[in-house]
């Protein structure tokens, strides 16, 4: 939807698009965190996670629950840059992200000695600036258009929902799988 009204300059329905879907997921994604959160040990449970390491994945998996907001923000805005022809700021943030990632993890881990913990922390970090990074840019782009629009549209929500579910189910698909190995 951001494509269509930014391919046809109705700028002001695309923001409101974006904010929409901003809202949304953030919404969805500290439900999901939420949850995720409060049921990593029945989850860890079901994976059949071995007793020596169930407290250490445990600390992991809540950590990475925590940042759904991040990691639901980038993947959003990570579309929204695409669709208005902005493609290689999302890798940019991505290969920085994942930079950073490795040199806080080696700095946590092996520096502070913070093992898992550390691990899952570096990891959120990186996520949660890559993320942030990824708002103001988006952001900054979204000034020059200069137009009214809606922070929130429930009739837009709709008709993003019938786009967005497949796309939501494959790259939730995909992170469990991520979780699960």
């Amino acid at each position: 939807l951001v494509s269509r009204y930014f391919g046809a300059r109705e700028y002001g329905k695309m923001k409101t698009i974006v904010s929409t879907s901003l809202l949304s997921f953030l919404i969805l994604s500290v439900i999901l965190g939420v949850f995720g959160y409060f049921f990593s040990y029945s989850m860890m449970r079901i994976l059949q996670t071995p007793a020596d390491i169930m407290h250490d994945a445990l600390l992991y998996l809540r950590i990475y629950f925590v940042g759904f907001p991040f990691l639901f923000m980038y993947n959003v805005l990570s579309t929204m840059f695409t669709s208005i022809g902005e493609s290689k700021i999302p890798l940019a943030l991505l290969i920085f992200s994942s930079i950073l990632n490795i040199f806080m993890d080696l700095w946590m881990v092996a520096g502070l000695g913070l093992g898992v913990f550390g691990a899952a922390l570096a990891t959120l970090i990186a996520q949660g600036i890559s993320a942030v990074l990824s708002f103001l840019i988006f952001f900054f782009r979204m000034r020059r258009y200069n137009s009214p629009f809606r922070r929130f549209d429930c009739h837009e929500l709709r008709s993003m929902l019938r786009i967005a579910v497949p796309s939501v189910l494959q790259q939730s698909t995909v992170s469990i799988g991520m979780m699960i190995v």
